[in-house]
């Protein structure tokens, strides 16, 4: 079977399967993510190539399916390919992009008409940023063409200087908490306008209250938010919680995708040898013990073997995978020296890591997974600019409405700490508790920042 054909079945295969996944058994479409927009949009103003990149079971093909829905339905040309599939079985990477261009009958300066190209996975194949540099430049005058293109890991996606100056990057993050509710709770949306509205509440320092009652009184519809917001914490990071479930089931599921990020995605930076990277997961469980507090090269060196050097390469390869989110210490001058803060990309990971299996044994973990989730939130917001830690305070953040100073506690935690960090900005404690109290110090529930 030719290239072309081989396109043509795995398209007919898609078309024969998709709406079962992007579809509940009534027939109803599952909400979209808050990405889903973002990137229509580009599209329909002509982006020539996105990349979208994330941890695996993000969701990022469930993302390129509802895309494909939306284009079928808009009578726009649209294209999905699974490029590891077809990889797979073409065996050699240029007739692989080939066969693409073989089935769509024109070459990408040649459309004639609009058409939209959904590439998943690929990554998998060989010297893929090379052609998707070359369609870029072949489609860019057309104006015909867009790319959307998904990876699993931001090491293949960052790959080549000459890509990332043409493409658009974006990330797949796991779920925001209002995602994981829209996912959990059919038919529950929160307030219009209110994710917005929070943003300019919470980093400008006014109005607060207002929003806080709003997305309480929706939240209170489902349940305690506290409550649900605990939940978030123990299993509601990845879709996979709405087919496995949110016990046992769901755990081992990422800890398959840890062991396949270890396994398939580290060697593609090529940095490494094997006898290095196996000393990778008691680096992650390590970090996954250390949650919260700064991390020392040389205790983790001794306990792996490896250099002060190496290890810290393998730290940068595992904050460009995405499973690590790194946060300097604000007055950090040199990479080795000012010892750094590392969060998992969301915190479901860590009981994982730890072996825990259940969410009833989650509960000494709390401040863990509740500091761990406002990193998360920070480092997944556009409008932080800077994030950073100031001793003895946990973040420090910087955006455009000025300096946020954040101290995270299961409790109501010392104010003293503000003082201590020299910084003069605004000062927030975020907690598990119920309540909004403004002031000098604002007290804002930690349920709150899963808005943002």
């Amino acid at each position: 079977m030719d290239g072309k054909s081989i396109v043509s079945e795995l398209f007919s295969d898609t078309l024969d399967i998709y709406k079962e996944i992007i579809y509940d058994p009534q027939g109803r479409p599952y909400p979209r993510r808050m990405i889903f927009k973002h990137i229509v949009d580009l599209v329909d103003k002509g982006t020539p190539l996105i990349l979208l990149y994330g941890l695996r079971g993000t969701g990022k093909t469930f993302l390129l399916l509802q895309l494909l829905d939306h284009y079928l339905r808009s009578g726009v040309d649209v294209l999905y390919v699974p490029m590891d599939r077809l990889y797979r079985r073409v065996g050699d990477p240029s007739q692989t992009f080939q066969a693409v261009f073989d089935y769509l009958g024109y070459r990408p300066h040649e459309l004639r008409r609009r058409t939209i190209l959904l590439l998943d996975e690929v990554h998998s194949v060989r010297g893929w940023d090379g052609w998707l540099k070359d369609i870029y430049d072949a489609s860019y005058f057309n104006k015909k063409l867009s790319v959307v293109a998904t990876g699993s890991s931001s090491i293949s996606l960052m790959a080549g200087s000459e890509l990332r100056r043409r493409a658009l990057i974006r990330e797949l993050t796991p779920l925001q908490f209002s995602e994981y509710l829209m996912l959990k709770y059919e038919g529950w949306k929160p307030p219009r306008g209110s994710r917005r509205a929070l943003n300019n509440s919470f980093f400008g320092g006014r109005n607060l209250r207002k929003v806080y009652e709003l997305l309480r009184t929706s939240l209170l519809k489902l349940g305690s938010p506290v409550s649900l917001f605990e939940g978030y914490l123990a299993t509601g990071g990845f879709p996979l919680f709405k087919r496995y479930g949110e016990g046992t089931l769901y755990f081992e599921m990422l800890e398959g995708i840890i062991q396949k990020i270890v396994a398939d995605d580290l060697p593609r930076s090529g940095e490494f040898e094997s006898s290095t990277l196996s000393a990778v997961p008691d680096i992650l469980t390590f970090l996954a013990e250390a949650v919260g507090s700064p991390v020392s090269l040389d205790r983790l060196s001794r306990r792996t073997g490896l250099t002060r050097g190496t290890v810290w390469k393998l730290l940068r390869v595992l904050v460009d995978s995405s499973l690590l989110i790194e946060v300097k210490h604000c007055g950090a001058s040199s990479a080795l020296r000012e010892p750094r803060k590392y969060y998992f990309n969301h915190p479901n990971l860590i009981p994982v890591l730890l072996g825990y299996r259940s969410q009833r044994h989650l509960r000494s973990l709390l401040p863990q997974l509740l500091e761990n989730a406002i990193a998360s939130f920070l480092s997944w917001n556009s409008r932080v600019n800077k994030l950073c830690y100031p001793s003895p305070v946990d973040f420090y953040v910087e955006t455009r409405q000025g300096p946020v100073l954040i101290e995270v506690g299961v409790k109501k935690e010392r104010e003293s700490q503000f003082g201590r960090s020299g910084i003069n900005a605004r000062r927030v404690i975020v907690n598990l508790e119920d309540v909004l109290q403004e002031g000098e110090v604002i007290r804002v529930p930690a349920y709150l920042l899963g808005f943002l």
